[in-house]
This record gives C-alpha cells, sequence and structure tokens, in this order.
C-alpha cells in the first residue's frame, strides 16, 4: 500500500501554490521527518513543484543545505541519542535527497553539492567526541553512488581506481554529473576513507601499546 507520504504527495501535487507559498512549501519538505525509503516520493513531488514554480528549487537548496550541515549542539550537556539519531537521519536524507535532484535535473548545478560533502568530511574529520560522527551517513552515500548510474558512470569509477575509461553502451542513460565532477566526488570520498582508515589504526596501536604497558606492570607486582 501507499506509506503517508506517498499520500500526502499526491494530495500536494493536486494543489495549486501562489508564488508566496512556495517558500513555505520548500521549507516543508526540508523539515519533514523523513526515511530514505520515503526518497522516490519526495523526489517525485519535488519533480511536480519545479516544473510548475521556477521559485521551488532555490528555495528548496539552500535548505536541504542546511540539513546537512545539521552539527551536534554546543554546550556541555550530551546530545540525548534520540536527538542524535534524528539529527543524522535528517543529514542522510537530505544529502541523498541533494544528489538525487541533481541527477533528475531538479537542481542545476553540482558546485553546492561537492562543497557540502567536501564540508561533511571536514567536520567529521575534526571531531573527537564522537570521533568520525558522520561516518554513516558518508558511509550510507557511498552505498548509494556506487548503484547510481546518473550520479558516477562505471567509467568513472574505473579512472578513479587507475583503469581505463569504460565506453558506454548505448542503452546506458548519460550520467548527470560531469566527469570531472564525478572524479573530484569520488577522490573526496577516497580521501576520506584513507584518513579514517589510518585514525582507526593508529587508535588500535595506541590500545595495543596500552595493553603491553599494562601487562608489564601486572607482571612486575607478581614478581
Amino acid at each position: 500500500g501507499e506509506s503517508a507520504v506517498e499520500r500526502e504527495v499526491f494530495v500536494l501535487a493536486d494543489t495549486t501554490f501562489g508564488s508566496c507559498c512556495v517558500d513555505e512549501v520548500a521549507a516543508a519538505v526540508a523539515e519533514a521527518k523523513l526515511k530514505l525509503a520515503d526518497v522516490p516520493a519526495v523526489l517525485q513531488f519535488c519533480s511536480l513543484m519545479h516544473r510548475s514554480y521556477a521559485a521551488f528549487a532555490p528555495a528548496l537548496l539552500p535548505l536541504l543545505l542546511k540539513n546537512v550541515a545539521l552539527a551536534k549542539p554546543g554546550g556541555p550537556s550530551a546530545e540525548p541519542d534520540s536527538e542524535r539519531s534524528g539529527r543524522l537521519a535528517r543529514k542522510r536524507v537530505s544529502l541523498r535527497v541533494l544528489f538525487e535532484l541533481r541527477a533528475i535535473h531538479v537542481l542545476q548545478r553540482t558546485a553546492p553539492l561537492l562543497q557540502c560533502v567536501k564540508e561533511l568530511i571536514a567536520e567529521d574529520l575534526g571531531t573527537s567526541e564522537p570521533q568520525h560522527p558522520n561516518q554513516g551517513v558518508l558511509t550510507s552515500f557511498a552505498k548509494f553512488l556506487a548503484a547510481d548510474p546518473l550520479v558516477i558512470s562505471a567509467s568513472a569509477r574505473s579512472k578513479a581506481a587507475g583503469g581505463p575509461a569504460v565506453v558506454q553502451a548505448e542503452e546506458e542513460v548519460a550520467c548527470t554529473l560531469s566527469e570531472a565532477e564525478q572524479l573530484a566526488l569520488l577522490e573526496q570520498l577516497r580521501g576520506y576513507y584513507t584518513k579514517v582508515s589510518a585514525s582507526l589504526q593508529s587508535a588500535h596501536e595506541q590500545l595495543r601499546a596500552l595493553e603491553r604497558a599494562v601487562q608489564t606492570v601486572v607482571e612486575q607486582d607478581v614478581w
């Protein structure tokens, strides 16, 4: 059956909005508590709005970028688990929607999206407590990229891995992003996971050193 989000999409799609309401509709999309399973319905609605209202996509873009940039609230108190889960879910879904909307030409520029990913990675690598807070968001995004040829082509994946260019079959849909944009995105993620791997290896080595030091103390006490 239809989800609640899908039912709402069909209702809104049949609604005529005045120009003053387009910003409010864009805000409602950005503020909705969505899951990845809701993305197809959201894309359908955004596509309909984009075709009917030229101001919709420009109004939605900064709101979704703001969602992806949501950071842990400041202050000494710890962020409740429920709030942290909700914040990370909004980041995850908004990042996915941004690139999906670019793939179907609702959004016309890739540069703001690449900058968004760059800042998300910088936040992750620059946060020590908790360590790598955006890793789940970025991993979900990487899985999406691996499965969507409209964003990353087989040729770009091959080139990024040091292989030859792959000739696109005639029946394949052309990728929306330019090859340079695709390679830039893949390089951002490759650099990120290289640094995460080094960080985890360093943490493991520190734990092993601590374990050896404790073992030495224990053996000295015994003797």
